[in-house]
């Protein structure tokens, strides 16, 4: 992996497939547009490196990282990239200073976003979104994290990538799923491994929370509710066919 050390900015981190190809696309588009400050470090799972001049031509910003893993089924895959992020944000706060947030890769950022999210990460070592207002001991949701760049973030991240390490490989036990199907229809066994990155960030947080400083991420940058307000839309697998969001994608499609 190439070192970019660069001035402390906001680097954000997601990781795509091919099939989430078209969703990258719209979400580094509406990155451009209400976030052209920030630098986006992709990372494809198994995509042709052919589709990298056509990333940047979308979001100059954008640097493209290719991975190979065989899997054997679509679920397998979906488990490995969304549980990878343990080992990226670590080695992204390892080799850079900047402030790193990860953000799913089919996000709409839908409003300014860089300003209030680099001032948040600046005044601490964590920000995550609560499932329920006030409410931390009811978790967190795993669609942004933001992690301040500090001794303090550094010690969350290890503790968070050491715990979804022994889960990451998981996925090689992960059966095959109708493709598209609801997420609470999916065997126990492939949704516990799904879920795990989520699980993790309150387990750690809660194991961690009198040595770090925590904020709470304030829901627009997390809406799953597709609000007029949010700045930020991320969906879920039972969301993922909602009109207001599709009629809100083709806003940013650059095809």
């Amino acid at each position: 992996m190439e070192d970019t050390t660069l001035s402390k900015k906001l680097r954000v981190i997601t990781v795509s497939d091919q099939k989430y190809l078209d969703y990258l696309k719209i979400f580094l588009n509406s990155a451009k547009i209400n976030m052209p400050k920030a630098i986006m470090e992709v990372w494809m799972v198994n995509v042709d490196k052919g589709v990298e001049k056509e990333l940047k031509a979308i979001n100059g910003n954008t640097v493209c990282h290719f991975r190979e893993v065989a899997f054997a089924n679509p679920m397998q895959t979906r488990c490995f990239c969304t549980n990878w992020r343990g080992e990226l944000l670590l080695d992204y706060l390892k080799r850079t200073k900047d402030i790193i947030m990860w953000l799913d890769a089919d996000a709409i950022i839908r409003k300014p976003s860089y300003d209030e999210l680099y001032a948040l990460g600046k005044k601490c070592d964590l920000s995550l979104r609560l499932k329920v207002p006030k409410q931390i001991g009811k978790g967190f949701m795993g669609g942004l994290i933001l992690l301040g760049n500090t001794s303090g973030s550094m010690r969350f991240a290890k503790l968070y990538n050491r715990k979804l390490s022994q889960e990451k490989y998981s996925y090689l036990k992960v059966p095959s799923v109708p493709s598209g199907g609801d997420l609470h229809k999916i065997p126990p066994k492939a949704r516990n491994v799904w879920m795990s990155n989520q699980n993790l960030l309150f387990f750690c947080y809660n194991s961690m929370r009198q040595q770090i400083k925590f904020k709470p991420l304030p829901g627009k940058f997390l809406d799953t509710r597709f609000t007029d307000n949010g700045h930020i839309w991320t969906v879920k697998t039972s969301t993922r066919r909602d009109h207001k969001f599709h009629k809100e994608s083709k806003k940013y499609d650059p095809s």
